[in-house]
């Protein structure tokens, strides 16, 4: 079979299955929007918060404390070690783009959780300045985003694709043979030639 007729087929399930993705996606953006929105108001400011020692009038970041953020909270998130503080300051960013301080880079944030892009070492570092508070927000995306949306749109696209092979007619026996000795006599003038 013909690599143009399968994708063919492809782009024929993806028109079909276009109202019905529409749904999805509008519901995945909706839900990105809500977890940004809640994100903002949990967790706005709290990733410029890293592990300072006072020295010469002026505050120094830890050398040797190889995490990257750290918590004001002392009953959840990373403690600083050695004596240094745990101190906010606004030009201090974990990444100019993973925060929460607005809602873009907070939706931004939820979208590469539910993609599931290098979710781990993110939540790992935002965790250790939020605490368990961080880890049941993102494990609630990953579970909704990354297991359910995502697999809805799979079915949706593999339901389509199966009715574009159902609806596809079936040729008889002898129309496969003429089909067939069509496609032989193409080969042999092809090779004549």
């Amino acid at each position: 079979m013909s690599h143009l007729v399968l994708l063919q087929r492809v782009f024929v399930a993806l028109r079909i299955s276009r109202a019905r993705l529409g749904d999805v996606v509008m519901l995945l953006v909706f839900v990105v929007t809500l977890m940004g929105l809640f994100g903002v108001q949990l967790f706005m400011g709290t990733l410029h918060q890293k592990c300072y020692f006072f020295y010469n009038n002026s505050y120094v970041i830890d050398p040797r404390d190889n995490v990257s953020m750290c918590s004001l909270n002392p009953d959840s998130g990373h403690e600083c070690q050695h004596g240094a503080t745990c101190e906010a300051h606004d030009d201090v960013y974990f990444s100019p783009f993973i925060n929460f301080d607005n809602l873009g880079n907070a939706m931004f944030v939820v979208l590469k959780m539910v993609t599931m892009d290098n979710w781990p070492s993110d939540l790992r570092s935002i965790q250790d300045a939020n605490g368990v508070t961080f880890f049941l927000f993102a494990i609630t995306i990953v579970l909704f985003g990354a297991f359910f949306a995502v697999n809805l749109i799979l079915a949706i696209l593999s339901g389509a694709y199966d009715l574009v092979i159902a609806s596809k007619p079936k040729l008889s026996p002898a129309e496969i043979a003429r089909k067939k000795a069509e496609r032989n006599d193409v080969q042999d003038m092809s090779m004549t030639a």
